[in-house]
């Protein structure tokens, strides 16, 4: 019984020097986790030294995101964007080059003449005759979308638009403007040579394309001009997809809204045309990303010009009635009761369709110079 009290206290304290071994070890093991799990924390937040040819692949990537960016913004409101594409391959320059160039051009220059004189000393550096085939691919390119005037004083100020200066003047002189575009724009309703479309109606004394009656201030005249541009492209929009009348047409409001780089005019329209027409503006509105301007369209509703059942009840015969001819040796044909709407061909009513349509024209802004004076 001794022997056997013996081993079992024995066996006890074994097992507790191995509880306690074992229960040594495990802190031993959690302490080494602890520093390892601290180890680990530093490291992540450590940042890590990139080798050379590392740190010039990120900068590579990112100068590649950066231009794509760059060409996104691009798209929003640069209506003269291709013009001055086909200005830059004259000029035998890329066009971020070109563009790159002019800012720094207008920043050192911009405290010591016009922008006419900075444009003209910076375009000092390249070859007289490049210079004439850039301008003259810029009016090319440009003519057939613009009603503005292409003089050589004016086309400079176009292609300064188009490189990114905002056009501006005098108030007196963007009153005058704004008659001549109401004027222009009226005209650009009608078929222009080699143009095969009907003129678009519009309705009488309604001014429709005057943009600010009397006399502006001078902080709203960039915007004003912007407006122009807006309706000019719409126009031409419009008659590519032979839209018949123009009811009514009108921004919501002259300053827009802007907000993190971009300028958003919205604009409200009530048109007249067939339902294919119709569908052809709402599709060239969409495509218009292609040609560097961006629209969206808010609201859309469409319905019928006049009610075809009403036109059905009225029907109109497209000829006169008349019997049919007697052959020759045969008994005419018992005279029946006449049915006056008999054999009278119904001609049905307009196909045509008005729609009711909200759109904001979007514009890049943040890209813009700005000018001092």
């Amino acid at each position: 019984m001794f022997v056997f009290l013996g081993i079992a206290l024995l066996v006890s304290i074994v097992l507790a020097f191995f509880v306690v071994q074992v229960s040594m070890s495990m802190k031993k093991y959690q302490a080494d986790l602890v520093i390892q799990r601290d180890k680990i924390k530093k490291l992540i937040e450590e940042k890590p030294a990139p080798l050379k040819g590392n740190l010039e692949a990120i900068n590579s990537d990112l100068a590649m995101v950066q231009q794509k960016v760059n060409d996104i913004h691009l798209i929003f409101g640069k209506p003269y964007r291709t013009s001055i594409q086909a200005f830059a391959d004259a000029l035998e320059i890329n066009e971020n080059t070109l563009y790159s160039k002019w800012r720094t051009a207008y920043e050192k220059g911009k405290k010591l003449g016009s922008n006419e004189a900075i444009f003209l000393s910076f375009m000092k550096e390249f070859d007289e005759q490049k210079i004439e085939n850039a301008v003259n691919a810029f009016k090319n390119t440009i003519e057939p979308r613009t009603v503005e005037d292409l003089g050589q004083a004016n086309l400079v100020n176009l292609i300064m638009e188009g490189l990114g200066l905002p056009r501006t003047m005098s108030p007196e002189a963007c009153t005058t403007y704004i008659s001549n575009m109401d004027l222009k724009l009226t005209n650009l309703l009608k078929p222009r040579e080699g143009e095969n479309c009907p003129a678009i109606l519009v309705p009488d004394k309604s001014a429709l394309f005057s943009i600010y009656k009397g006399m502006p201030p001078a902080e709203n005249i960039g915007l004003i001009l912007k407006h122009y541009k807006l309706l000019e492209d719409l126009i031409l929009r419009m008659k590519e997809s032979n839209i018949k009348e123009i009811k009514s047409l009108g921004k919501t409001e002259l300053l827009g809204v802007e907000g993190k780089g971009f300028l958003t005019l919205t604009y409200k329209m009530q048109i007249v045309g067939s339902m294919d027409s119709i569908k052809s503006f709402v599709n060239n509105l969409q495509d218009a990303y292609k040609q560097n301007v961006v629209y969206i369209v808010k609201d859309f509703a469409i319905k019928k010009l006049v009610d075809e059942a009403k036109n059905l009840q009225s029907a109109t015969p497209a000829v006169d009635k008349r019997p049919a001819p007697v052959v020759p040796g045969e008994k005419a044909a018992k005279k029946e009761k006449e049915d006056d709407t008999y054999g009278a061909a119904v001609i049905g009513g307009s196909t045509d369709v008005i729609a009711d349509i909200k759109i904001d024209y979007v514009i890049y802004v943040a890209d813009e110079i700005k000018k001092t004076k």
